[in-house]
């Protein structure tokens, strides 16, 4: 998961968020552990808005804000 990530941020260094939203879509498991999930809630945010997607980054972050608070 980690190399894959390291990609997606390359990508978005590189100014090809929709690359790497289209990676991160394909990346997800909804079975991945908090901690490996969070950066890739942060990557995907980072994405969704360089993308212009802003109502998308807004609800994935409102998401996991209410995850992580569940979570303790």
């Amino acid at each position: 998961m980690h190399s894959r990530l390291d990609a997606i941020a390359t990508l978005l260094d590189q100014g090809a968020a929709d690359s790497a939203v289209r990676l991160l879509r394909g990346a997800w498991e909804p079975e991945l552990p908090p901690e490996q999930r969070i950066p890739m809630y942060c990557l995907w945010i980072r994405a969704l808005c360089e993308t212009g997607e802003l109502a998308q980054a807004m609800t994935l972050a409102m998401r996991h804000s209410v995850k992580r608070w569940q979570l303790g």
